[in-house]
């Protein structure tokens, strides 16, 4: 398995960040809540555009996830 960190996005108040990751051939985003992990998902057969939005929501509170 490859793996490469591609990018990270941060809220302001550093209560939530996320990072893109390339796995192989698709984008996998961890997600972190209070500097712990929360989730992973992975975006098979989407755009980096596509991955780089879902995380920077994820940072700006946009995006709420349910476990």
């Amino acid at each position: 398995m490859k793996t490469k960190i591609l990018s990270e996005h941060f809220s302001d108040d550093g209560s939530r960040h996320a990072t893109i990751k390339l796995v192989d051939e698709h984008f996998v985003i961890d997600f972190y809540l209070d500097n712990k992990y929360y989730h992973t998902i992975e975006f098979q057969n989407k755009s980096i555009h596509y991955a780089e939005e879902a995380a920077e929501n994820w940072a700006l509170g946009i995006k709420i996830l349910k476990e």
